[in-house]
């Protein structure tokens, strides 16, 4: 048995998958309580995007030995696709008791609390993985404590951090990148340059130099030059994250014609939860964190961040594997998205991160894709639609790099033509459900807070007081999104006309865009 165990284990560090997995089969069939076959079974199934089998294989190989922290940390590592709080918490937790102490689980235990926004547990691993490594996995483990203290608004904390982990050569592009979100003036033009011109720099890495870089040319009015270094940025990112238009033509038009095709949803009919949820819909940078903090500053409704729920939900609800999107959905895939309970398995999930009687608000920007199931398992969700004017958002994301969170953010034709699916789709479910749907300009908003801020407070039933905008940013907590050293700087018009000076630069958008 040894050996053949052995064998399934050098398929895998070879990359012969499918060998592996007919191997690891067959050898779980035969012995079902051996751990080690198991385990390895199950990351040859996540290696092949076998999520479900992977998930599956890995939590029988965690209950043989629940204390066992490779086992802890392969199941943790099936968990992340799905980012299931409820279970994942209660691993990371056996594993904080046991006082995991091997590097590789300890990364697997940060990466895990990453996934599902557990930030100060994700810096309890990190800072044991930082205490028991040595160069270039500690820096990285330094790295992401920095991280951690920036999202928790510990900037002092976060620049040490960084500082720290740019003396380490790989690091160093993205070490900048964080530094520079943080201050501006932080690294300097010359530094930068020097970095991009040096010959150990990879190409890949490149493109956050040239991101921190548009920044500064961008904060002291140099806005081509500023332009010209995000776009860098922009043309080494775009082949990692590929964006094809046929596929999300398609998808757009699954998510509306495969969805009017089921509804209303008989099953759901009625359904009134506890807490109905309060969604933030929109692209990204164009708001959402600052009607999030209003909200927040109610008192009565809890900020759960951008959880990714909805979309695994209904993926698990056809029997799909996790992927990103865009996925294929057959009308007999929306027929059975329409029968199981939604809603039920969304307040579910989300139950394990309520940490009171509040209303729970989701804001992940890519739940405009779901209007329609929201529309239809909630009766009584209420649904805030933030935007700001086409060319600041097209700005907003150009500028920023969001990995492949949106492979659509790194070509002018490419976010016109999101863009404008992603209206059309959200016009569309406007008709078809009129008055459930808030729209809020985010201009309007800075420009009118008080009138803004009570209108969005009377469409959740929500008590209006002007000093509900003093609490925008100064909320204790993480803000885990790329808008969280903006944000701690409370309502303020500074960002209200950052494209204008771009309006050249931007004509391939709004061409394509019309």
């Amino acid at each position: 048995m040894t050996g053949t165990i052995q064998q399934l284990d050098q398929a895998i560090n070879q990359g012969q998958i499918s060998q592996a997995i007919l191997l690891g089969e067959a050898l779980h069939k035969a012995s079902p309580g051996n751990q080690h076959v198991a385990l390895s079974l199950s990351e040859a199934y996540r290696q092949a995007g076998q999520t479900g089998s992977a998930k599956a294989t890995a939590q029988l190989a965690f209950e043989i030995d629940p204390t066992f922290p490779f086992a802890q940390a392969q199941y943790l590592r099936c968990l992340i696709p799905y980012a299931d709080h409820l279970a994942m918490m209660a691993v990371l937790e056996k594993a904080r008791l046991l006082s995991v102490t091997d590097p590789w689980c300890l990364q697997v235990c940060s990466d895990a609390a990453v996934a599902i926004d557990e930030w100060q547990m994700a810096g309890e691993f990190l800072k044991l993985l930082e205490d028991r490594t040595q160069g270039g996995q500690r820096a990285q483990a330094q790295y992401l404590r920095g991280v951690s203290y920036q999202v928790a608004g510990r900037n002092d904390a976060a620049m040490e951090k960084f500082n720290i982990a740019a003396n380490t050569p790989a690091l160093v592009p993205r070490a900048y990148w964080s530094m520079v979100s943080v201050d501006t003036d932080s690294v300097p033009f010359e530094e930068l340059e020097r970095r991009l011109n040096h010959s150990e720099t990879p190409a890949k890495d490149k493109r956050y130099l040239w991101q921190s870089l548009g920044q500064k040319f961008h904060k002291v009015g140099e806005y081509e030059q500023a332009f010209r270094c995000w776009q860098q940025a922009n043309t080494l990112s775009q082949p990692m994250h590929p964006y094809r238009h046929s596929d999300w033509t398609k998808f757009f038009g699954q998510l509306q014609k495969g969805m009017k095709s089921v509804w209303p949803f008989a099953s759901q009919a009625g359904h009134v939860a506890s807490r109905p949820p309060v969604f933030i819909v929109g692209l990204p940078r164009s708001g959402s964190t600052l009607i999030e903090q209003l909200l927040v500053a109610s008192g009565r409704v809890q900020a759960l961040g951008e959880l990714r729920d909805l979309e695994v939900i209904i993926q698990e609800s056809v029997n799909k594997d996790i992927r990103p999107m865009p996925i294929k959905l057959e009308v007999s895939d929306w027929e059975q998205v329409a029968q199981s309970n939604i809603a039920d398995n969304y307040h579910q999930r989300i139950s394990s991160r309520l940490r009171s009687d509040k209303i729970p608000c989701d804001k992940n920007p890519a739940n405009v894709l779901w209007l329609g199931v929201i529309l239809n398992a909630w009766p009584d969700a209420k649904i805030i639609h933030v935007h700001k004017s086409p060319e600041a958002t097209c700005l907003g994301v150009y500028r920023q790099l969001f990995a492949a969170a949106a492979p659509w953010s790194y070509n002018l034709p490419d976010i016109a033509h999101y863009y404008r699916h992603c209206q059309s789709l959200l016009d569309y479910w406007q008709t078809e459900f009129p008055g459930r749907i808030l729209d809020v300009s985010y201009e309007a908003f800075v420009e009118r807070p008080e009138e803004q801020g009570q209108k969005i407070y009377d469409y959740l039933g929500l008590d209006w007081c002007n000093e509900s905008l003093a609490g925008i940013g100064q909320q204790q907590g993480n803000i885990p999104t790329a808008s969280t050293s903006q944000i701690r700087e409370g309502l303020h018009a500074g960002y209200l006309r950052a494209w204008e000076p771009y309006k050249t630069q931007l004509e391939p958008f709004t061409k394509a865009l019309s």
